[in-house]
């Protein structure tokens, strides 16, 4: 499969949650103008791909409401010392963070308004670091020019991807958030898609679509299962599932394997065959050709 190199604030795939039908699925703007997805496209290539995708049901309806902003940068968690670091994506307006710190590249402290204004220049994308502070999560912008960035997010996927393909499986034991039992035994003859994010994940999010029309396309093949493995506790997954469709057998507080493996972004996805020897590696949001990836990937291990 070819390896996503950076985690690109993705267009919006067209392709529609389990069962839902292609007429419940609406597209508006923020601020309630409905718009089709041909405008959606138009919309997201005009702004450079930097669109917010909100996901809500209304009426048994699936919404995806658009906005446009100033700097939806990459979401990639990079653990270094027990600091997160990753993209602005999710960060701006989450309760769950403390203060905010805006760096230049040369880590001087700068106001936010002049941070979003190097972002609008298109010179620079950005990470954050986040550091826990009693609960909360004081964090720090730093801004990095935008072709360093994307030679050490190159330079990233490939060391994981080089690291995974051809590798074993580890040992594993999980329980889905319907009570069933995984382990690698369980998996033995099968191939298992294996899809690592977790709630808060704007890509991982977005790319749900697809990834719900793809199970939706194998349930009737026993020999491929998927598998959704969430940072996230049991409670924050419920929640997150009680509005977002997900197709995937869901794995709560499944961190742990995630940091084995040494994923570092999100969403990662892993082609596993049926022997249990990882085939292939999906590094990345891209809604737009991710059904067509983990097929073609699919398709390669059931041979």
């Amino acid at each position: 499969m070819r390896v996503q190199a950076a985690l690109l604030c993705i267009l919006l795939s067209a392709l529609l949650p389990g069962s839902v039908s292609a007429q419940d699925v609406t597209y508006r703007l923020k601020g309630g103008a409905y718009i089709t997805k041909t405008q959606v496209d138009s919309i997201a290539r005009a702004n450079n791909n930097q669109v917010k995708y909100s996901f809500k049901k209304e009426n048994g309806k699936q919404i995806v409401e658009v906005d446009t902003l100033s700097a939806i940068e990459q979401d990639t968690v990079n653990r270094q010392n027990k600091t997160t670091f990753s993209s602005t994506a999710n960060t701006q307006n989450s309760p769950a963070f403390g203060t905010k710190t805006y760096k230049d590249d040369t880590g001087n402290i700068i106001s936010a308004d002049d941070y979003r204004f190097k972002m609008k220049s298109g010179e620079f994308q950005s990470r954050y670091q986040l550091q826990n502070n009693n609960g909360k999560y004081d964090v720090t912008y730093y801004l990095f020019p935008k072709k360093e960035a994307e030679l050490q997010a190159k330079q990233n996927s490939d060391s994981l991807t080089n690291k995974l393909i051809g590798s074993r499986l580890p040992q594993l034991e999980f329980q889905t958030m319907d009570g069933k039992k995984i382990t690698l035994q369980s998996l033995a003859g099968k191939v298992a898609v294996l899809n690592f994010w977790f709630v808060e994940c704007k890509p991982c999010i977005a790319e749900m679509p697809a990834l719900n029309e793809l199970v939706q396309e194998y349930k009737q093949n026993p020999k491929v299962i998927f598998l959704a493995l969430a940072r996230d506790d049991t409670e924050q997954v419920k929640k997150f599932l009680e509005k977002t469709s997900f197709a995937y057998q869901v794995v709560p507080g499944a961190n742990s394997y995630d940091e084995q493996l040494g994923v570092y972004a999100y969403p990662t996805q892993l082609v596993v065959s049926a022997d249990g020897i990882i085939k292939d590696v999906l590094i990345g949001g891209v809604a737009a050709d991710t059904k067509r990836l983990l097929t073609d990937a699919i398709e390669k291990a059931l041979r």
